[in-house]
């Protein structure tokens, strides 16, 4: 039984953490990275884009009120960026009122 667990926590989700709070990112981070899941973490929204771009994850936590690029307006751009990409692989977007 554990061999078949510890099989499961290695193909765990990509998560990308977006997040101008160091408090946040890293209370996500240790949260997810201790149940196995790959993190990523952008400190702004315009980071995250790039981020979500490049790393293609399956789930991204995207901070609602950021300065510069706040998160409403980043989901839009990885959205719509992804879009001419791949119909295929969106992630799932949660935001967090943090």
């Amino acid at each position: 039984m554990t061999t078949i667990y510890q099989v499961e926590k290695q193909n765990m989700a990509k998560v990308l953490i977006v997040d101008d709070s160091p408090t946040e990112v890293h209370i996500f981070s240790m949260a997810l990275g201790d149940e196995g899941y790959q993190v990523v973490v952008a400190t702004d929204g315009e980071e995250g884009v790039q981020k979500a771009m490049e790393e293609m994850p399956d789930l991204i936590l995207m901070d609602v009120v950021m300065p510069g690029l706040n998160g409403f307006q980043a989901t839009r751009k990885v959205f719509r960026r992804r879009a001419r990409f791949t119909a295929m692989h969106r992630p799932n977007t949660f935001p967090s009122l943090s």
